[in-house]
Order: C-alpha cells, then structure tokens, then sequence
C-alpha cells in the first residue's frame, strides 16, 4: 500500500520557500558519533552493462567499482523512475515519481512543471538534518538555476519561468557545492577554472569532434588527470569528508559525476585502453523495426554505420574507466582514515545510455528499452561481508532516498513516506514476502517533440504503452534485447491484457493522473 501522495501542483502553488544559508561547522551535540556514515555516488547516463555485476563480458574496466560491488547487494533489476536526467533527480531527493513531484522532464524545458527544487520538510536533506547528519553535496545538481543568468540552454524566453526561490543544494541545507542547471559536463562552472588556475592546470582536448550531435561529441583529454572533472569533484568530496570527519557527527555526503553522459571525454590513459578494441554490434543494432514506435525515428541515427558507435563507446568507456579511477582514490582516502569500514556506501546511476542500441539510437528518455530504463545499483553496508549478494528484486530509484534515511536510523513511516520502500531487507540477505511484484517507469521525453510513455515489468514480461504510436510487448528471458515486439501476437494477448491492466491498477494507486486518459485510449486496461 502507498502512502499520502504529493499534490501533483502542489509545489508550484504554495508561496515561496525560505532561502537558507550553508550550515555553518558544529558540533550536533544530541547525535552520537557511531551512527553510520553515508556516501552516495551517482553517475549520470551509465549502463548498467558497463559493469562486470551486471555482464561478465563487458569489455568496460571499472575495478575499483568492481571491488565496491564485491562488498555489496547487488540489484540486478533496479530501474529508473524515468530515464532523463532532472526528474531523477527530483525522485533521489524527494522520494516521489515524477507525476507526483512535477519535474516531469529537465527542467525549464517543455513538460516541466516544477524548474527549481522547493524546500520541504520531507527532502532528503530536511530528514537527514532531523536524524543528526551532517549532510554534504558536490556535482551534478540540474534541480535549479538559482537565476536566470547561469542556467544551460537558458534563453529569454524561459525567464519567465523562473519562480521566486531558488533551488540549489544550499538553498536546501546542504553543505558543499552549488553548480547550477545541467553544467553541460561541468567545465564551464568558476570554481572548477579557479581550481586549475590555483594548481596551475589547463583542461586541454584533442581530436575534438563537434560537428556531430551534442549526444555524441568526443574528445581526447591529453592534459594531466588532474585537469579532468572527475579528479576536481572527488577533490571537492574529499574536502568536504575531511571537514566532516573532525565532527563528532555522522554525515551523508552525495557524489554526483557528469560523466559518462556526454561530452565523452576520455583521458589519454584510459582512451587506450580502447582505441584498438574491437567492439561487436549489439544484437538489436540492427533490427527490423517494424514494428517499433515511430516516435523512436526522431532520435535515430540510421545514417551511422556501426563503426560510429563502436568509436563513441571507446570514449565512453575510457570516460568511465576514468571516473572508476577517481572513485577509487576516493575509497582510498576512505581506507587510509579509517571510515570505509563505518560508511554504508550507495552507487548508482539516474539512468542509462543507448549509444546506437535499436538501430542507432542516441540518448535516452526516448524510449523505455533496457539500456536507458535499466540502471546500476548496489550498496555496500558497513562493515561489509566480503562475498558479493546480488538479487533480483525489483528496485527503484525511490528506493535509494528510503534507503538512506533507514540507514541513518529515520523511522520507516518516515522513511518510506513516499513511493519507496528501504532496501536495507535485502543488505540483511532477506527477501521481503511483500516486496513488489511490478516495476514501473515514466516517460515525456526531454525535447519539444513531446510523447507520455510508462513502462510496467512483470516477471520476465514487459509492457510500454506510448500516448501516440505502437506500444510493446516483450519477453525479457527469451527476448533479452527487446527485438521482436509481440504486441499484436494473437498468442500473447493475455500477457498484453494483464500488464495494461495492472499498469492501470498502478496508476490508481500511486495518484498517476495519467490513469483516466489510459483507459480510454487502452480500454482493456480498465478494471
């Protein structure tokens, strides 16, 4: 059963929220000092199959993730709550689906109701605070402008849209860094210039190739590791942990990476690891698409042979395989002052990337196939049990703020107040009788061409309905790749009937206002 749901206006029509300041560095005298520490590492657009938890024959090297992941409960099937980047987001700090929280695509783009965070008692932050925990931020935020003046893609005809707060991670209490809008890979912030210019660095980039989409850009990065974003966030981490550490507090720090979405840069070193790999097609690259939504045409690439995005993934691995390193410093920083064994370590993505999947797809949001709706995420507790667990239970995005709260002791009617629930359980190697049998993920895309989607899983079944064109059908244990879409197959009707129906009962029961308009464009979901 789900518990009390967000108006779905709610945030857009009460008045403005007070601005706060950075908490300042004291000492919560009431907050024992054994309370567990939390850090939650996000990258953006990765794929889960990048990862050697998720498929042994990857060719991407990540062994410090791997090393973390050989520690940990390892979700198998954890999924987005929508495959683009602000609502994400947006879910990982309130706890909420999207149609509930209003960031419904990035923000101030169209289909986005809310563009900057408001501040709640319920956001992540607020309830850490109440439990006691210092809580820090660096990265990544694209959850607010702060004003119209430093936003990506902002123009004069979204300053309109600019409410009167702003939505910041400081604005929100936490402590550590504010970069405003998307970052567009987060070279252009001052404080990232000012720190090459304090260490006497320049972030230089060769073979840089701009005449292609801002999706597959490419460059190789041949100054200094050091000169590389990744290295200058797990800086900033680092900085911020020390501060931490000297308090006896217990805190939460969250590592947001933009990489490996695009740009791809990838430094010398890790680039060739790869510049000579060969890379095989993935089986759907070249699929009848028949039978696939048309809506997926707009955001295909069928002009790019497959030797275009076997080069696009030799960056994009080399860009992982560098922020796998710098996670890695970052662990042995952990390690050397002796917190790694007190900090419950949480690791995942907001969504995924497609990178030529389906006949040359780009990006992601677009569509609800695995490789952009299927997300990594494993957890390491505490002094962890050195054998790896994974298990196939769904899990959401949602579950990772529920998560957090439970480990930072935050009473489960608190913590599991919105549309998540802890995934703590399964870090104990149990299996909840009661844990969900259904996952679902939403969809508006990220651009002016516009079109609702949702996806709901059962079992190995798969189901997405698309407000305008084909929907899909899909049986993941004998169709892993999603090619043959088996929505007008006579045979498998009552698998279609089953899943739109118990899409139409999630919808009613998780306030998704979607629902009316489903059943009538999908009467056979009515129930």
């Amino acid at each position: 059963m789900k518990r009390l749901l967000l108006g779905r206006f709610q945030w857009g029509c009460v008045g403005a929220a007070p601005k706060r300041s950075v908490l300042s560095l004291v000492v919560t005298e009431n907050m024992p000092s054994s309370k567990t520490n939390i850090l939650f590492i996000l990258t953006d657009q990765q794929r889960a199959d990048t990862l050697s938890c998720y498929d042994q024959n990857t060719q991407c090297q990540t062994p410090h993730l791997d090393a973390i992941a050989g520690q940990s409960t390892v979700f198998q099937n954890a999924y987005t709550v929508c495959a683009v980047c602000s609502p994400a987001r947006a879910s990982l700090q309130t706890g909420y689906y999207p149609h509930a929280h209003g960031v419904e695509t990035n923000i101030y783009e169209r289909g986005c109701l809310i563009h900057e965070l408001p501040d709640r008692e319920y956001l992540l932050s607020r309830r850490l605070q109440e439990a006691g925990y210092a809580t820090g931020y660096t990265g990544k935020w694209h959850l607010g402008l702060g004003g119209p003046s430093s936003g990506f893609y902002f123009n004069e005809l979204r300053s309109a849209m600019v409410p009167a707060y702003s939505g910041l991670p400081s604005d929100v209490g936490y402590e550590g860094d504010d970069f405003p809008g998307h970052g567009g890979g987060g070279y252009q912030y001052e404080l990232y210039k000012d720190y090459l210019e304090k260490n006497g660095l320049s972030f230089d980039i060769a073979d840089l190739n701009k005449e292609d989409t801002w999706h597959t850009i490419t460059g190789e990065v041949t100054s200094p590791i050091e000169s590389t974003n990744e290295y200058f966030l797990v800086e900033q981490a680092i900085h911020y942990i020390e501060q931490f550490r000297l308090r006896d507090q217990p805190f939460c720090f969250q590592l947001h990476f933009w990489g490996p979405h695009s740009p791809f840069y990838a430094p010398a070193q890790y680039l060739d690891i790869y510049r000579d790999m060969e890379m095989s097609p993935w089986p759907n690259f070249d699929e009848d698409r028949q039978l696939k939504p048309t809506y997926q045409d707009a955001f295909r690439r069928p002009d790019q042979p497959w030797s275009f995005w076997e080069n696009s993934l030799r960056y994009y691995y080399g860009f992982m395989s560098s922020i796998d390193a710098q996670i890695g410093r970052l662990m042995a920083y952990l390690n050397d002052t002796g917190l790694y064994d007190d900090t419950a370590i949480i690791f995942s993505a907001d969504h995924g990337d497609s990178q030529g999947c389906h006949g040359g797809i780009e990006n992601k949001s677009y569509h609800m196939y695995q490789e952009a709706v299927r997300i990594p995420l494993f957890v390491k507790p505490g002094r962890p049990d050195s054998t790896q667990h994974n298990t196939d239970a769904f899990a959401i995005t949602c579950d990772i703020y529920s998560t957090i709260l439970d480990l930072a002791g935050v009473s489960l009617e608190l913590a599991e107040a919105g549309h998540g629930r802890s995934l703590q359980p399964f870090l104990q190697r149990e299996e909840p009788d009661d844990w969900r049998d259904v996952v679902v993920s939403e969809g508006a895309s990220a651009t002016p061409v516009i079109c609702t989607h949702r996806m709901i899983r059962r079992g190995d079944w798969k189901y997405v309905f698309y407000a305008s064109g084909v929907d899909e059908l899909y049986n993941l244990r004998d169709d892993p790749w999603e090619i043959t879409n088996l929505i007008l197959e006579p045979a498998h009707q009552p698998e279609r009937k089953a899943l739109q129906q118990a899409l139409y009962r999630w919808m009613g029961e998780y306030g998704d206002e979607l629902r009316d308009d489903y059943g009538r464009l999908r009467p056979d979901a009515r129930v």
